[in-house]
């Protein structure tokens, strides 16, 4: 759940915390698949918002070992997405604009809603009336992850955000939760072998590819 702080009232939380009772999606449902369901019009088009999410997932794949995939809107999906007004039959109700934004689902459930009442931002910088859809998104894929807010300001997790406001790019401190709640090896694996990989000399490249299969052996065994 995201909320606009009203009358400067921020609410606190620790550093990364997990959601009650540590709910995790299982190492076999790794790769996640997501559809959107609205009961209300969408801000723009089907594929502005399917572009939005994309990226917002990928933000998340990056730094763990968790893979996302669109599929078709009659298709069974792990994780389901859908704008709405006020009452919409999951027990939270949003409030109208300016209120809560959005809320999610953490595992294994995994729904993301939107207040359709809000003014999104979606391909282009937010007005300062405007929240910015990417940013929302980050976020509550993090609590469908697992991962509840932080105390942090600079994290995607912190509770609260303003109008106007860009916050797309993880802080370390949600790598971190993310990392520790599911390990990130393989993630880490393809940062270095794309990053490190794309500097070296082809002369080194038979160094380095043993080297990235010893230490992806390595993490095989653990």
């Amino acid at each position: 759940m995201l909320q606009i702080p009203y009358l400067n009232q921020w609410r606190s939380f620790q550093i990364f915390y997990y959601k009650k009772g540590n709910p995790k999606w299982p190492p076999e449902r790794h790769h996640l698949t997501y559809n959107f369901k609205s009961s209300a019009n969408v801000p723009g088009s089907n594929q502005d918002i399917s572009a939005v999410c994309s990226r917002a997932f990928k933000t998340w794949s990056e730094v763990t070992n968790f893979t996302f995939e669109e599929v078709g809107e009659n298709a069974k999906a792990d994780i389901v997405i859908g704008f709405h007004h006020g009452d919409h039959g999951d027990g939270l109700p949003f409030d109208g604009p300016k209120g809560v934004v959005a809320h999610a689902f953490t595992a294994v459930d995994g729904r993301i809603h939107y207040d359709a009442d809000e003014k999104w931002s979606l391909l282009k910088d937010p007005a300062r009336d405007e929240m910015d859809l990417e940013t929302i998104a980050v976020h509550e894929v993090g609590h469908v992850i697992g991962l509840d807010h932080s105390s942090e300001k600079e994290s995607v997790m912190f509770a609260t955000i303003g109008f106007g406001t860009i916050k797309r790019k993880l802080h370390s401190d949600d790598v971190q939760g993310a990392r520790d709640l599911y390990g990130g090896e393989k993630a880490l694996l393809r940062t270095i072998k794309e990053g490190v990989g794309k500097k070296w000399s082809e002369d080194m490249g038979s160094a380095w590819s043993e080297a990235y299969d010893q230490l992806a052996a390595a993490i095989r065994l653990r």
